[in-house]
């Protein structure tokens, strides 16, 4: 990094340039160079700071010093700074094995630390029962070392954790059970609007206790939180394990891995939710075959249609082999058709019209009036192996499909008048002969679809 005294020597003081000037700095300021950062006065401290330290990011990686404990070098040194962070991801480039739960805890280098700073910083917001030792924190454990950074960024609007830092930390139970409480009633992150927590991709092996939806929940719970990204890995649960039912403030909500027979216990307490990404769970059976019940679905749903704007639905099976899990439907739809506030619909085409073309059910009775954005695709649901030739399910072929596209088409802009985007593309469709093609671009051109299918 260049020496500030260069900034001094060739340029008026920054606070006269204005921001273009402080960008150009900022983008040859790297996460390394905080813990050594030196600006030139207080007019330049006031304009670059908010800027310089509003968003930390940081992946896992073996540089040393890692950058994250300069960081939290720099806002140990300077409390005032703290102020400025609205935004904090920590990212790993690489996650731990899906089949392996029984992940290392990770650590760091702590000696450009003040570790008794660090554990004062920290104790000073905890319990006495929950205070600890000068020597937990000298070890470096990446757990202790994120609680630590997070206790003192109470204007924090955003927190993100990469699908290591999920499981690789308590930061879970830590902002979920109040472990960082204040004499007030007031809550620890009063203006913390959203929260990710990104999944490991696969269903928890073992079963879920009390204690861990129970801390799910407080988190969801949070004051002030509007968005959640929720990786929750729980497929089996019991309807006993949710014992709030208090409500929360969520619009936005993001969930993986939870079965659609429990989806119920998140939605019936979010009466503002207007934005919903559901991916369906897993479930291991004698058959290595995952029914998912869509009726069941569809009375979660019910529980927020009158508020839902958005709803995309995922059918992810992350494994294709003879030996792994497969998924199938059964039951439909049909009653997002009452949803009258509805505009934006993505889902797989098993989960639209049906599993099977001999119990297909028609678009048109499926989706609502005022829908404005319908996206059709499979490439996320991979139907059951004993339909398979090359991940090909034959019974839904060219003719098939056609089949119940066709009437949509011929009446669609009697339905649906505000269906203003259609997008159809699925992945058997490069398999199709030309003529099947040619039959579809002569359906979007003669029934004037709203924009080009396939």
């Amino acid at each position: 990094m260049e020496s500030p005294g260069r900034y001094r020597s060739q340029f008026p003081p920054l606070a006269r340039l204005g921001y273009d000037i402080t960008s150009m700095i900022l983008g040859h300021v790297s996460n390394s160079d905080l813990g050594k950062l030196c600006l030139v006065n207080s007019a330049t401290r006031a304009l670059v700071e908010p800027v310089l330290y509003s968003e930390f990011t940081w992946t896992w990686s073996q540089q040393n010093p890692p950058a994250l404990i300069l960081f939290m070098r720099t806002i140990l040194g300077r409390t005032d700074l703290a102020a400025h962070t609205k935004s904090v991801k920590l990212l790993d480039s690489h996650p731990p094995p899906p089949t392996d739960r029984r992940v290392p805890r990770l650590y760091l280098p702590t000696a450009l630390l003040n570790v008794s700073k660090a554990t004062y910083a920290l104790n000073i917001k905890l319990a006495r029962h929950l205070q600890l030792r000068t020597a937990r924190i000298a070890e470096g454990d990446l757990s202790l070392l994120v609680v630590i950074l997070l206790s003192q960024l109470r204007s924090l609007r955003s927190i993100q954790l990469g699908r290591g830092f999920t499981y690789r930390t308590t930061l879970i139970t830590k902002l979920g059970t109040g472990i960082l409480p204040l004499e007030s009633n007031e809550p620890y992150f009063p203006h913390l609007r959203s929260i990710k927590y990104e999944s490991l991709g696969h269903p928890n092996v073992s079963a879920p206790n009390r204690d861990e939806i129970n801390r799910l929940w407080q988190v969801v719970q949070l004051p002030g939180i509007e968005t959640a990204s929720l990786g929750l890995d729980l497929p089996d649960i019991s309807d006993s394990m949710f014992q709030s039912q208090e409500v929360c403030q969520i619009t936005t909500l993001e969930v993986a891995y939870l079965d659609e027979s429990f989806l119920h216990h998140l939605l019936s307490r979010m009466p503002k939710l207007k934005k919903l990404t559901w991916t369906s769970s897993k479930k291991v059976s004698s058959s290595h075959t995952h029914t998912i019940d869509l009726g069941q679905l569809q009375s979660a749903l019910q529980y927020v249609k009158d508020t839902l704007t958005h709803l995309t639905i995922k059918g992810r099976c992350d494994h294709v082999s003879s030996d792994s899990l497969r998924l199938t439907t059964t039951g439909s739809l049909c009653r997002l058709r009452e949803f009258m506030v509805l505009k934006y619909l993505e889902l797989p085409w098993q989960f639209l019209v049906g599993f099977r073309p001999a119990q297909a059910v028609r678009i048109q009775d499926v989706i609502p009036e005022q829908l404005e954005s319908l996206v059709v695709t499979d490439k996320e649901f991979l139907p059951h192996s004993a339909w398979y030739t090359n991940n090909v399910n034959p019974e839904w072929n060219a003719l098939a499909v056609l089949k119940i596209l066709d009437p949509f088409l011929q009446v669609w802009r009697t339905t649906h008048p505000w269906l203003t985007i259609f997008s159809f593309n699925l992945e058997t469709m490069d398999r199709w002969r030309s003529n099947r093609r040619d039959a579809l671009n002569e359906m979007r051109r003669k029934y004037g679809l709203p924009n080009e299918v396939g």
